[in-house]
């Protein structure tokens, strides 16, 4: 049933993919897509293998842990009451004492280390349940629709950058698909792959509306859909995102500015503003919620062990320690593991990536295509500057390498591409003729 539930299900995704506008309207093949598709799923087994027959403790693993919550609640919820099931799902009275009785009987639902910070491990849990109700329980099949989602995410970034770039096809596909890291972590059930798929869509319509100007009701929608999963994916992700896209949105208004110079003056405002509201409003407390969040991750590392753990300085909650620390954060946010820190298998694709972008960053300084036109030079911008302040971020609350590895997923599309999009490549035969065989 299970090979038949996935084949089945396989074969809708693949005439989704064959007929919707959203995928039709690319410049690349409906062959090309069928084969980036299946690359992503043959990743999805890899990830697989590598948590069944390398890290076999399934308790821990997130790409199983999630699942297997999910599981305990719909045997032991939906078959008692299905309307406490879609509580759970919309989390409506969750602290009833029958329905907290039962969460409580979970691994994942409550942190060990509780804290006002957002507990995103009930997003993945609950959307498994929501899976739950077409699946039959059949894991691959949860594999399945949350590789698609992911696709649908870095489809929407490739939209994104192509519409910009139409002779950058290769370097594009190569920047978005390809990158270890993403094509990894990404195709799994993990918050990654959901993260991908709403940040992919939020950007693609968000570029649509600003720069393409096309306000129709379907961008509208994409973009409220999308913030709203990623407020309850990964909300430190849209406070990296909110003055990126605040320039992105106001700046057809200023364009006597250069762009460089108007997306760091916004930067600028939009961290003295958040500082201003935190000292205002002490129940947003931002910095305070940062500090809890590195504090639980130290608290975790410290309980499991955790054998990637890196110095970093125990943040405060204050300026000058966020400040002090950045530099630091943003060298472990971009640039580690090093070489000299590989000590698995996993880590060869993030040194990889890091001497990859060490050598971006280099032709980027001197062979920078300085041509751009005004658009593409705001989502170049927009894509570095994402880039780099998730980096810092991630480099503040994140104190063992191997989530850092998994957490700047979301960054690395928009960063690579930006990077390599903008660099002088000479035309080359060969990858005139690899496009030719890719594109429509």
């Amino acid at each position: 049933m299970e090979y038949i539930l996935s084949f089945l299900y396989l074969f809708l995704i693949l005439i989704f993919i064959n007929k919707s506008r959203f995928f039709t309207n690319t410049n690349l093949k409906n062959t090309t897509l069928f084969g980036l598709f299946f690359i992503k799923l043959v990743a999805a087994y890899c990830l697989f293998l590598v948590y069944s027959k390398y890290y076999t403790d399934r308790s821990t693993a997130d790409i199983f842990k999630y699942f297997d919550d999910s599981t305990w609640l719909y045997k032991n919820v939906f078959s008692k009451s299905p309307i406490n099931y879609f509580k759970i799902i919309l989390g409506i009275h969750t602290d009833q004492p029958y329905i907290h009785y039962e969460l409580k009987q979970t691994q994942y639902w409550f942190k060990p280390h509780e804290t006002n910070v957002f507990n995103d491990n009930r997003t993945v849990i609950r959307f498994n349940l929501i899976i739950y109700l077409i699946s039959l329980g059949y894991y691959h099949i949860h594999t399945l629709i949350l590789c698609f989602l992911a696709f649908i995410g870095l489809t929407g970034i490739y939209k994104t950058f192509i519409k910009l770039f139409p002779e950058k096809t290769l370097i594009l596909i190569l920047a978005i698909y390809f990158l270890p890291s993403v094509l990894f972590w990404g195709s799994g059930i993990l918050k990654e792959s959901l993260l991908l798929f709403s940040i992919g869509l939020f950007i693609y319509g968000l570029a649509e509306l600003t720069l393409h100007k096309q306000k129709s009701l379907s961008n509208f929608i994409m973009i409220t859909i999308s913030f709203l999963l990623l407020t309850i994916t990964k909300p430190y992700v849209i406070l990296t995102l909110a003055p990126s896209v605040l320039a992105l949105i106001t700046y057809p208004r200023f364009k006597k500015i250069n762009a460089i110079y108007y997306f760091t003056l916004i930067h600028i405002f939009s961290i003295i503003s958040a500082l201003i509201v935190n000292y205002l409003n002490t129940n947003l407390d931002i910095l305070g919620n940062i500090v809890y969040k590195q504090h639980d991750f130290l608290n975790v590392a410290r309980d499991t062990h955790a054998q990637s753990t890196i110095y970093v300085e125990k943040l405060s909650n204050n300026l000058y320690s966020f400040i002090h620390f950045s530099p630091l954060a943003f060298i472990n946010g971009f640039f580690r593991p090093t070489i000299f820190e590989i000590n698995s298998i996993i880590y060869l694709s993030a040194v990889f990536e890091s001497t990859l972008l060490i050598l971006g960053v280099v032709f980027f300084l001197f062979k920078r295509n300085t041509d751009l036109n005004g658009n593409q030079k705001m989502i170049v911008y927009f894509s570095l500057f994402f880039s780099i302040f998730l980096a810092i971020l991630i480099g503040l609350a994140t104190p063992v390498l191997g989530a850092i590895v998994r957490y700047r997923v979301p960054y690395l599309p928009f960063l690579y591409s930006a990077i390599f999009i903008s660099i002088r490549i000479p035309n080359s035969s060969i990858f005139n003729k690899i496009e030719t065989k890719l594109c429509k």
